[in-house]
């Protein structure tokens, strides 16, 4: 009898393309998951877009309650970095999110 080494299969790795709710080629299969990946990501750039806008009061904010002007103004910039970076990330997933929802579920046959 000959023995052959074959790996055990892998139950959580499939070769088809990952197609998850965030994914970048997700595609909507129903009316519902059309509208709410609509509305989820236009909650999302509209959010990300008031994160970003409200830095600019923040600043202003943090650098009147500090004492230290140079403390108020590299925390002022530290925080308006990492709010920054977080709003790119939820707009990027936003707008996926957005031109998902406009996709096709199945091609046409002609």
């Amino acid at each position: 009898m000959r023995e052959a080494y074959t790996p055990p299969p892998n139950l959580f790795r499939s070769r088809a393309a990952y197609r998850g709710f965030l994914s970048k080629n997700w595609v909507p299969t129903s009316f519902i998951q059309r509208i709410v990946g609509f509305l989820s990501g236009l909650v999302m750039i509209l959010g990300t877009s008031v994160i970003v806008l409200s830095t600019v009061k923040f600043r202003s904010e943090l650098r009147d309650d500090l004492h230290s002007e140079v403390a108020a103004f590299i925390l002022s910039l530290l925080v308006t970095f990492v709010v920054l970076c977080v709003a790119v990330v939820a707009m990027n997933l936003g707008i996926r999110l957005v031109r998902g929802s406009f996709r096709r579920s199945q091609p046409t046959l002609n």
